[in-house]
């Protein structure tokens, strides 16, 4: 019972939210074709945000003033992107890039601090 209630912990722990890309706009903080989320620390943490895609991804992090304050190209497995970093309590922007603009096709992005929603 123990080890159940710690995989259901550790679940818990990680929030993930999906989307897509009808047509990337390339390697953008800003482009409208890279689809934004607000990350939201609730306290100091060391978060590790991936983005996951049989697509290049590219993956930036945005402060609340909306300046990068990280960004990855293949941090991840393969062609995936990564961002380890120590954030303060606050609210941040998560943008799902990719490599090459004009791109289509599915992602996911996870976070191991915070929670993720779509904006």
């Amino acid at each position: 019972v123990l080890n159940h209630a710690a995989d259901q912990f550790a679940t818990a722990e990680t929030q993930s939210v999906s989307g897509n890309w009808s047509n990337s706009g390339g390697r953008s903080a800003t482009a409208s074709g890279n689809p934004k989320y607000t990350l939201t620390v609730s306290s100091s943490a060391s978060a590790t945000i991936n983005l996951m895609s049989s697509v290049d991804t590219y993956m930036y992090l945005l402060n609340s003033s909306g300046s990068v304050i990280a960004s990855n190209d293949d941090g991840g497995s393969g062609y995936n992107s990564r961002i380890t970093k120590s954030l303060a309590a606050g609210t941040y922007t998560v943008v799902a890039a990719t490599y090459s603009s004009g791109k289509s096709g599915s992602f996911t992005v996870t976070t191991t601090a915070g929670s993720l929603s779509a904006q």
